[in-house]
Order: structure tokens, then sequence, then C-alpha cells
């Protein structure tokens, strides 16, 4: 009773003090006769990978949904807008929740909201879009269980075969395998330079990441050897990016990006980017398999991106096999398919 009477004083500070006003004013005007989505947990922080997933999430949804109008709700004002959420959702409206990498006890704050949102509208449709799973902590397992194996009209979405297999085995609400949203942005980019020199490496500067700093070191010298220009950098920027900037800050990186003729990454981001943008790229594993099950069920068949670890010999190799194939748009409508006939059903009621 303590806890829940807790819950409940903090979601009712949270939507007195935390909402903001604009959002409570367009939600509270909204025409709720119209079909709807409600696109939860969109970001604002410096992750160009999370920000890139939210634009090809609202560009997706423009096209799967053309009549439906789209209300975007930022990550940290979801818990207050869940209680006039609930007053104004109608039949014909759905809720989608932003993709990631966060299902699971590794971000425990995005599995919270994420649980607070199936619990307390757990009555309407939701759709968890392509997501990464992680758990390690057994109570959080059950938690996350307990509630969305609850919901009544709860969708999950896996964006590659390891991270759909554990929603497999962990719910047993209903799961489908799609790509990361970004793969929709594939051929789509334009005006990409045509002069390419050098090659960026995209380095993660936190600590989740399989190699020390030696080898990161190590291989760095080595394309400095390779090559006259070597540009070192993330896809974290240091500072946040507002909703009304993400797609210049986007756009500039990307075409920054192509300029140059390699990619190297230890950033699952950093290989789709690689992708999108045409440029060759070689990823090093990482720490949580999201590298090596994206490449394996999606990109195997892609020439120019490879997959190097130091056991899998030279680092030269790898560089000279994906710079020498054949670069050329891919298209991935047809992998998207099952969350289109999804979404489908939702275009029957506008």
């Amino acid at each position: 009773m303590i806890e829940k009477l807790k819950d409940w004083l903090k979601s009712h500070t949270l939507w007195r003090w935390a909402i903001r006003p604009t959002l409570r004013v367009q939600l509270e005007q909204l025409n709720t006769a119209k079909p709807t989505v409600f696109y939860l947990g969109l970001p604002e922080h410096g992750n160009l990978g999370d920000q890139a997933i939210a634009k090809a999430t609202e560009i997706y949804l423009q096209e799967q949904l053309p009549q439906h109008q789209v209300v975007r709700i930022a990550n940290d004002a979801v818990l207050p807008c869940i209680p006039l959420l609930k007053r104004i959702m109608q039949p014909n409206h759905l809720i989608v929740m932003h993709g990631g990498g966060n299902l699971g006890d590794l971000w425990p704050g995005a599995e919270n909201v994420r649980r607070a949102v199936v619990k307390r509208l757990k009555k309407w449709p939701i759709i968890q879009l392509p997501q990464s799973v992680f758990f390690i902590d057994k109570q959080e397992h059950t938690l996350s269980k307990k509630c969305y194996d609850d919901a009544d009209r709860l969708v999950l979405v896996a964006r590659e075969e390891q991270a759909h297999s554990a929603m497999q085995q962990a719910f047993t609400c209903p799961s489908m395998l799609v790509p990361d949203m970004v793969f929709t942005l594939s051929g789509r980019l334009k005006e990409l330079p045509i002069q390419r020199e050098g090659v960026m490496v995209l380095f993660r500067h936190d600590v989740e990441k399989l190699y020390n700093d030696n080898v990161r070191e190590g291989v760095i010298d080595q394309l400095g050897d390779l090559f006259d220009r070597v540009t070192v950098t993330d896809t974290v920027l240091p500072t946040g990016v507002p909703l009304d900037q993400r797609d210049d800050v986007l756009i500039r990186f990307w075409r920054q990006m192509a300029k140059h003729e390699l990619v190297v990454t230890d950033r699952l981001h950093g290989m789709i980017f690689g992708l999108i943008t045409q440029t060759p790229t070689v990823a090093l594993l990482n720490n949580n398999g999201k590298i090596i099950s994206t490449f394996e069920t999606w990109l195997q068949s892609v020439p120019w991106i490879k997959v190097w670890a130091p056991t899998d010999g030279p680092l030269e190799v790898a560089i000279v096999d994906v710079m020498r194939a054949p670069v050329a748009p891919v298209d991935f409508s047809r992998q998207f398919r099952p969350l289109n006939f999804y979404l489908a059903n939702f275009r029957k009621g506008e």
C-alpha cells in the first residue's frame, strides 16, 4: 500500500510540475475524434543513434499511417503525461514507443518508464518499436514479464535475431522481427559527397566497450599508417539535441561521414550510418552482441560492411575487402513487411 501511495504521489507531482506547458495544451486541445498515434519517448540527449531512430520513425509513421495525426512526447515528459493520455485516448488511437537498445535492466530508467506506460495504458494498442533486449537481474525480468504479459494489446518488436529470441523466451505477448528503424533510411539520403578521402573512426567513450584502450589506440595507429586523413569522433555528442534541431544535426553528421572513404566503428549505429551513407565500414565487435547479431541478421549480403575482431586476422585485410567491394543502395522494405502489416490494421479505421 505504501509503495502504491508513493507511485500515486510521484505521478501526480510529475503531472503538476514536470509536464511541459506547450505539450499539455496540445494534448488538452487535441481533436480526439481523428485517428492518432502517440509516439512516446523521443530522445533529446546527444546520442545520434537514438536521434536517427526518431527521425526514421516519424517518416515511417507518416508513410504508413498518412491520415493519422502524430503526437510526439519526449522521453522525460512521458510519465507526467500518462494521466492525461488515459483521459483522452479513443479506440482508434495507437501508442508507439521509441525503439533502441534499452529493453531490460541495462538502462533501468527507460525500462521503468516502459513498464509504467504498459501498466497504466494496457487497454489500448501499444507497439514497442525495434529494440535489443538485455536482462541480468532475475527480479527485474520478473517485473517486466508480469507487466508485459498482462497487457491486453502489447506487441514487442526486436531489431535482430538475438533480441527476438530473448523476447520469445522472456514474454508471452506477441513479438516480431524487423530491422532497426534507421534501416528505413537506406537509399534515401540525398546530396551525399562524391569526393571521399580518409577514414572516420567512431569509437564510444563510455565503459560499454569490448577492448581496452590500448587495443583501440592500436587500431587508430594502424589507420594512421594507411590513411593520410583520420577523423576520430563518436556518435554521441557532448550536448543534447532539441527536437527542432535534430534533422539539421543528423544531416550535418551524415554528410561529414560521407566525405570519408571508410568508417571504422565499435558503435552499432556507426555501422548503420555507414549503411545509409553508403560508406564502406568495418565494425569492431562490442560486448553485448548487438553489432554481430545485427550484422548476421540483416547485413551479411552487404559486401562493403564487415564485422572484425583481432582474432579474425589483420585489420588491413578487412579494410581492403570492404573498400574493394561495389557500393550501392540497399532496399530493406521487404524486411519491414511484418510491421507494415500490423499498422495496416489501423489504416482501416482512418
